[in-house]
């Protein structure tokens, strides 16, 4: 049990596929202002990135609390680790769920060329035959 613990707890400070998604739409941000021409679609993007910042900033804060509140109780010989852990995996989902939504609410402003403008493809090396 406490190893499982422990894993959970480490895995929850590292992030998880959710993280690295936010933070590819993060950086997608500085993109916007230069090849988003159009000015409506241009704000509307910005609100969700505004959402997006707001979303990341309130779950660093839950997931700090829960981390502390696992510690506490990791720290007492009869501790029970289960709520804070709970809270952390009940956290993760919804923090998915609404990463999902978020995507669609800015794939929804932008037009395709946008998009595709501002989350060009990566440049995939070719390999040896």
């Amino acid at each position: 049990m406490l190893i499982a613990v422990l894993a959970i707890w480490l895995s929850s400070l590292f992030g998880g596929g959710a993280d690295a998604a936010a933070r590819f739409l993060s950086a997608a941000r500085d993109n916007v202002p230069e090849r988003v021409t159009d000015r409506d679609h241009r704000k509307a993007a910005e609100k969700v990135f505004d959402r997006l910042d707001e979303l990341l900033r309130d779950v660093a804060k839950r997931r700090d609390d829960a981390r502390d509140d696992v510690s506490k109780a990791l720290s007492k010989r009869d501790g029970n680790a289960r709520p804070a852990l709970e809270s952390l995996a009940t956290d993760a989902a919804a923090f998915d769920v609404r990463l999902v939504e978020l995507r669609f609410n800015l794939r929804d402003t932008l037009t395709r060329e946008e998009w595709q403008a501002v989350f060009p493809k990566p440049n995939a090396p070719v390999s040896p035959k």
